[in-house]
C-alpha cells in the first residue's frame, strides 16, 4: 500500500517542498531510503525501527519498505524527515487514516523513546507552509514558539510520535503555540556560535571623543561602514557597543529574516523570535569557514548570522587576510553563496560592518602620551594585513585618541544620551524612508546600488570640493561614492534636503588618505 506525506526541505535559508512518499509491499524484507537523501537522513530507517517499536507499533520487518523523497534530483539533509516517514509507514500498513494526512505538513526528529526532538529551520518550513496554504504545520514542541512571528499558519507542537498519531486518529488535540510549554534550553544547547543576547551602553558612558560619538552617529542613521582606530583602552569597543543601541527598531520581515538565519544554524532561542538586531563580535581567530559559512551541509556564518545587524570585528589586523579579503564580496552583493558538490546556497548578509585596529602592534605609534616601540617597518607590517581594497570599502575611518584616566574622572560629565541621539537616527532613517519609498533600499549605504543616483546629486560648489579631495588624496571612485553617501546622512541629520557644503566637508574629515599615520 501506497501513502504520500508532506514535508520540507532546507536550500540556504529558504525552504522547499518534499512530497515523502512510502510503499510498503509484499518481498524480500528490506528498508529503501532513495531521493538524494543525505547522512543524517538515511540513518532514519535505523532510529524509526527502535522508535516505532518503542512507541507501541509493530515494525513491517517481513515486508519491503520504500521510501521517496521527492523531488529526487535535489539533495536532502536534515533529521526533520523521521516523522513523516514514521507516519507514512503507518498510513502505508493500514493503522493511520491516509486522508488524515492530507493538507498537513510534517517535520521532527523522533528519539528512540518516541520523543520528538528539536530541529534546525522550523522558521523557514513555517514559513513555506504559510506559501502553500496548508491547514497545518506540525513541529516537535520545542520548535513551534519559535514560528509565533508567522502569522495566518496554524502551528501545532507535539511533545511524542503517539501525541502525532492520536491526534490524526481523532482522539485527540495537539496545542497550538500559545498552549506549548517550551524547555529552558542549556547554554551547551543554545548555540555552537555563541549567545545570542546583545549588549548595552548609553552613549551617556562615554567621556569625551566628540568627533568619534558624532562618526557613530551618522553611521547608525545611515549604515555606514566604519573603522575606528586607536590605541588599546581608548574606547573603540565600547563606540561599537554603543553603535548598536542606536539602531532603529525593524520590522517583522526584517526579524523573520534574521530569525530564520539562526533557525537554519541551529541556534536555539527560547522558542521565540530573535530579540533585537544581532551583535556578533567573533574573535580574530575565526576561520573564513567561520565568518562566511561552509560545511560539508553549508550552513550560515557570522556575516549572515549579523544580518540586519552588526558585525564587530575587533583588533582587525589579527583576523587572517584570507577571511578577510572573502569579506569584500559580500559587502557590495549583500549576499553570501557558497559552492558545493553539486549544490550552491545563499544566505542573506546585509550587515553593517564595525571593525577596531591599533596603528601598530603596540598600538601606540603617533601617540603624544606613550612611546611607540615598534620598528618603522613593523609597524607598516602590521597596517598591511589589513587590505586596501576592503579599506576602501570603509564609508568612514574614525580616529579614537587615547583620553587620559584624569581627563575622563574630572572632565565634564555632560553627555547626550542614546534615547537623545536615537531620537536624530530615527528622525533621518524616516527622511530617508519617505524618499526612496519606492525603491528596496533599507539605509543610505545602499543608495549606490540604485539606478535613483540624483539622490546623491550634489550641487556645483560641493562637487567642486569633492572633486578637488579626490584629486589630493588619490580616492577611488568608490570612496568618493562612499563619501556622497555619507554626506546624504550628515544632510538627513541636519533636516536638509540637498547635500551642503558642509555636509561633503563633514563626510570628508572621516576619509582622509593616510589616516593610519595620523596622531591617534
Amino acid at each position: 500500500m501506497h501513502a504520500h506525506v508532506s514535508s520540507g526541505s532546507l536550500l540556504g535559508v529558504e525552504a522547499i517542498d518534499v512530497d515523502v512518499e512510502v510503499d510498503v509491499a509484499a518481498g524480500l524484507p528490506t528498508f529503501q531510503l532513495v531521493g538524494l537523501a543525505e547522512g543524517g537522513t538515511r540513518e532514519s530507517r535505523v532510529r524509526l525501527s527502535a522508535a516505532l517499536r518503542n512507541s507501541g507499533f509493530d515494525v513491517p520487518m517481513n515486508r519491503r519498505v520504500v521510501v521517496n523523497l521527492a523531488p529526487a534530483d535535489v539533495r536532502k539533509d536534515g533529521t526533520h524527515f523521521d516523522l513523516p516517514i514514521a507516519l507514512g509507514i503507518l498510513a502505508a500498513t493500514g493503522r493511520l487514516p491516509r486522508e488524515a494526512l492530507a493538507r498537513h505538513v510534517f517535520a521532527g526528529e523522533i528519539a528512540l523513546s518516541g520523543e520528538l526532538r528539536a530541529m534546525q529551520g522550523a522558521l523557514p518550513l513555517a514559513l513555506r507552509a504559510r506559501e502553500r496554504a496548508v491547514d497545518a504545520l506540525v513541529l516537535p514542541a520545542a520548535n513551534v514558539r519559535e514560528t509565533c512571528g508567522v502569522l495566518g499558519l496554524r502551528v501545532l507542537g507535539a511533545q511524542t510520535f503517539n501525541d502525532v498519531v492520536a491526534h490524526l486518529r481523532g482522539e485527540a488535540t495537539l496545542p497550538t503555540a500559545d498552549d506549548v510549554q517550551v524547555e529552558q534550553p542549556s547554554r551547551q544547547r543554545q548555540s555552537r556560535f555563541g549567545s545570542v543576547s546583545t549588549p548595552r551602553l548609553d552613549m551617556a558612558a562615554i567621556r569625551g571623543h566628540r568627533h568619534a560619538k558624532r562618526a557613530i552617529e551618522i553611521a547608525a542613521a545611515g549604515g555606514h561602514h566604519v573603522l575606528m582606530v586607536g590605541p588599546p583602552g581608548s574606547g573603540k569597543t565600547m563606540l561599537a557597543t554603543a553603535l548598536h543601541g542606536l539602531l532603529p527598531d525593524w520590522t517583522l520581515d526584517e526579524q523573520l529574516e534574521t530569525s530564520a538565519i539562526y533557525s537554519v544554524a541551529g541556534i536555539r532561542l527560547d522558542g521565540s523570535l530573535v530579540p533585537s538586531r544581532p551583535f556578533r563580535a567573533p574573535h580574530s581567530s575565526v576561520t573564513l569557514g567561520g565568518l562566511l559559512g561552509g560545511g560539508g551541509t553549508p550552513r550560515p556564518g557570522e556575516a549572515s548570522l549579523a544580518h540586519n545587524g552588526i558585525l564587530f570585528l575587533d583588533e582587525l589586523p589579527e583576523f587572517s587576510r584570507e577571511a578577510l579579503d572573502a569579506l569584500r564580496q559580500p559587502l557590495e552583493s549583500r549576499v553570501v553563496t557558497l559552492a558545493r558538490y553539486k549544490r550552491a546556497v545563499s544566505y542573506p548578509a546585509r550587515f553593517q560592518l564595525v571593525a577596531a585596529m591599533n596603528p601598530c602592534r603596540c598600538g601606540f605609534a603617533g601617540s603624544r602620551h606613550r612611546v611607540c616601540r615598534c620598528q618603522p617597518r613593523s609597524a607598516q607590517a602590521y597596517r598591511s594585513r589589513v587590505s586596501g581594497p576592503l579599506l576602501d570599502r570603509f564609508d568612514m575611518v574614525v580616529s579614537v585618541p587615547w583620553i587620559p584616566c584624569s581627563d575622563t574622572q574630572n572632565g565634564p560629565t555632560e553627555s547626550e544620551s542614546s534615547a537623545a541621539v536615537g531620537a536624530r537616527c530615527r528622525a533621518a532613517k524616516l527622511r530617508h524612508a519617505e524618499r526612496c519609498h519606492d525603491e528596496p533600499i533599507h539605509s543610505n549605504a545602499e543608495i549606490g546600488n540604485s539606478p535613483r543616483d540624483d539622490w546623491l546629486r550634489l550641487d556645483d560648489k560641493s562637487a567642486s570640493v569633492l572633486e578637488r579631495a579626490t584629486e589630493k588624496f588619490g580616492l577611488s571612485g568608490r570612496a568618493a561614492c562612499r563619501i556622497r553617501r555619507v554626506s546624504r546622512t550628515i544632510a538627513d541629520l541636519a533636516g536638509d534636503d540637498h547635500v551642503t557644503e558642509p555636509a561633503i566637508l563633514e563626510a570628508l574629515s572621516y576619509r582622509a588618505d593616510g589616516f593610519l599615520e595620523e596622531e591617534t
